[in-house]
């Protein structure tokens, strides 16, 4: 994809989800593999490759995240949801479901922020996952970087 002054090759999209399964703790970061929608009531499955993309960010745990417009902390919802996707956030699945369209590869990497349970555990969380984020994708950004830089 090319703008008028840059080549776009990959996008990157990094966040805050909350883990609608006992699979992930506070802090882990998650590689999204696969991602869903959900929207009027209904999944809508979003395929986008990252998988085989050279320029793609490892070492961090896979999982299927899914977007719905709003915060999830009612326990049925969740329990619907999670029969779909580990992990949900508000805006990873329309970035993939963006980049897929206009044929733009991406990576969504989000670190669990909370159990969808109740809003003051995101809220009480929110700065110290933040904070990790930003220094492990510093780290690993510079070090892909610096790899690509020398091959």
């Amino acid at each position: 994809f090319i703008t008028e002054n840059y080549v776009i090759n990959t996008i990157y999209n990094c966040g805050v989800a909350g883990s609608l399964c006992d699979e992930f703790v506070v802090g882990d970061i998650i590689n999204v593999t696969r991602s869903w929608i959900y929207q009027t009531g209904e999944f809508h499955e979003v395929a986008y490759l990252v998988s085989g993309h050279t320029t793609r960010l490892k070492g961090y745990i896979d999982g299927v995240l899914l977007t719905i417009d709003r915060p999830v902390f009612d326990q049925h919802q969740k329990k619907i949801l999670s029969d779909v996707a580990q992990l949900v956030d508000m805006e990873g699945g329309m970035i993939a479901r963006l980049c897929k369209q206009n044929n733009i590869p991406c990576q969504l990497i989000k670190i669990i922020s909370d159990f969808s349970i109740e809003r003051k555990q995101l809220t009480l969380n929110l700065v110290n996952v933040s904070k990790e984020l930003a220094y492990r994708l510093k780290n690993d950004i510079n070090g892909l970087f610096s790899q690509e830089m020398t091959a």
